[in-house]
């Protein structure tokens, strides 16, 4: 399942540079990698590796209504994957 490992790498921020504060107090990339509510960047982020791996999940939950109009207040995203075998090759 190469797309659920380019998903958690996306997620953790492998591959990324590290920013001038990160270098400068090494204990601050701890703080980021801490929990946090998710933002529309990490939806997209993670539904277009779906898109790009051709794998099959819906949206659910406050982000979903988000998309169709209704606003609620979240911090949580919540997809859900097929699990088939055709879903989860890659």
């Amino acid at each position: 399942m190469q797309w659920l490992r380019r998903i958690k790498n996306c997620l953790l921020g492998q591959g990324r540079k590290p920013d001038a504060q990160a270098i400068a107090d090494p204990a601050a990339q701890d703080d980021r990698l801490a929990c946090r509510p998710a933002t529309w960047d990490d939806v997209l982020a993670v539904t277009s590796l779906l898109e790009q791996h051709q794998v099959k999940y819906v949206l659910l939950g406050g982000y979903a209504l988000y998309a169709r109009g209704i606003i609620r207040q979240t911090g949580d995203v919540y997809i859900l994957v097929e699990n088939t075998p055709e879903n989860n090759m890659d």
